[in-house]
């Protein structure tokens, strides 16, 4: 397989948890299914963030763009890996890695590189609502 529909488990909207936390998100298809769309929001924290993804297929692999209401900004790439799926930041310092993949659920850590180990910064568990 390409790599081109490796997102597809993602698409879709989600109730977002995590400790001390909840959110939504809501993914889809545009560009004539080209390009994978997130909108991430959790308004009792005031944060949203958004996403777009696309593959590329001369390089093998997914590219992302992320920006949020923090003023963070992310360019990230990767894909399936060691059966789950993984997008690493171009500096190779931080990582997001989704999980325990179902079609109702999923896991979502986002992890920094500390002397070539991965520590786990931020997990959220996702369930399916709609």
């Amino acid at each position: 397989m390409d790599g081109e529909r490796d997102l597809d488990f993602w698409l879709g909207e989600w109730q977002a948890a995590w400790d001390g936390g909840a959110g939504t998100n809501r993914i889809t298809l545009e560009c004539d299914d080209r390009v994978v769309v997130e909108r991430f929001s959790a308004p009792a924290d005031g944060f949203e963030g958004t996403s777009i993804s696309v593959w590329d297929a001369g390089a093998g692999r997914w590219r992302q763009a992320w920006a949020d209401s923090q003023g963070n900004w992310f360019h990230l790439e990767g894909g399936r890996r060691d059966g789950a799926f993984e997008l690493v930041t171009t500096d190779g310092a931080k990582r997001m890695r989704f999980t325990d993949i179902t079609a109702g659920s999923f896991s979502w850590s986002w992890q920094a590189s500390e002397h070539g180990d991965w520590r786990e910064l931020w997990r959220i568990d996702y369930t399916r609502s709609g």
